[in-house]
C-alpha cells in the first residue's frame, strides 16, 4: 500500500486521469494539487480516496511536493507523480515493497517525474528548494545533489515501470500542451539555471561547493526571495 500519492496538477486532467487509473494497488490517500486553481474534481469513477489541496495561484512543482508531505506529516512514507506518468501493471507494488523495508534514508525516483522517499531521507537533507528553482527544473538536480552529499540512498528507476509524456512528445506535456506556459518556461528555466550554478559552483554532475551557496550552512538550507519567485510565476 502507498500511504500518500500527491499530485501536482496544472493541466492536462485527461493525463491526471490516465495517472490515477494506472494506480493498481491500494492508496491510503491521495492528495490533487491543483496548481491550475480551477476546482478540478477527478471522476466518481476513479475509485481512490481523493482529497484537494487548493491554493489562490500555482504554488509549483517543489510547492506541492512540500504541501502534500507537510499535510499528511504521519505518513510512513510518501510518493509523488507529475499528471503526465502513467504506471505499468505491477510497478507500484515493487516501489511499496522496496520503501517499506527501507531502514536508511531513501528515495526511489523515476527521474523526478515520480518518487517515493521516506522520512530519514527529509531529515537528512530537506523538502525540495521551491525558493530558489521555482516554479520547476533544477529542483530534482538540487535534490539529488544533496541526497548524495548525505549519503541518502538514491535509486534511480526511469527506465522501469512507467511511461513519461503521451507517447508522441518527448518531454513535459504539460509545458508542451500550453503556448503561454512554454513561453514563461523558457524565461524561468534559464533563471533556475544560473541560481544552481550560484547554489552549488557548477553545472549537475561538476558541482563545486559542499553546502549551499559555500555557506556552510546544512543542506536543507535555502533562501525565500519574494521577489524572484513573483517574477517567476507562470
Amino acid at each position: 500500500m502507498i500511504p500518500v500519492l500527491i499530485c501536482p496538477v496544472l493541466n492536462r486532467f485527461d493525463l491526471l486521469e490516465r495517472l490515477l487509473r494506472s494506480v493498481d494497488i491500494p492508496v491510503e490517500q491521495v492528495l490533487i494539487v491543483d496548481n491550475s486553481c480551477s476546482g478540478y474534481t477527478v471522476p466518481p469513477d476513479i475509485a481512490l480516496p481523493v482529497g484537494y489541496i487548493r491554493p489562490l495561484t500555482g504554488i509549483g512543482y517543489g510547492g506541492a511536493i512540500n504541501q502534500g508531505i507537510m499535510q499528511t506529516a504521519p505518513a510512513r512514507w510518501w510518493m509523488w507523480a507529475s499528471n503526465d506518468v502513467e504506471f505499468h501493471p505491477g510497478h507500484l507494488q515493487t516501489v511499496a515493497e522496496r520503501m517499506d523495508v527501507a531502514t536508511s534514508p531513501t528515495i526511489i525516483t523515476g527521474g523526478f517525474t515520480w518518487a517515493a522517499l521516506n522520512d530519514l531521507c527529509l531529515d537528512a537533507v530537506g523538502l525540495v528548494d521551491e525558493w530558489s528553482f521555482f516554479p520547476i527544473y533544477y529542483d530534482d538536480n538540487d535534490y539529488h545533489r544533496r541526497c548524495d552529499l548525505a549519503g541518502v540512498n538514491w535509486v534511480e528507476d526511469w527506465a522501469n515501470g512507467s511511461n513519461h509524456g503521451d507517447g508522441k512528445h518527448p518531454g513535459s506535456m504539460v509545458i508542451n500542451s500550453d503556448a503561454d506556459i512554454k513561453r514563461k518556461n523558457n524565461g524561468s528555466f534559464v533563471e533556475n539555471h544560473q541560481r544552481y550554478l550560484e547554489k552549488w559552483g557548477g553545472i549537475p554532475g561538476q558541482e563545486v561547493y559542499e553546502t549551499p551557496w559555500n555557506s556552510g550552512l546544512p543542506l536543507w538550507y535555502t533562501r525565500p526571495e519574494i521577489r524572484a519567485r513573483a517574477r517567476r510565476m507562470w
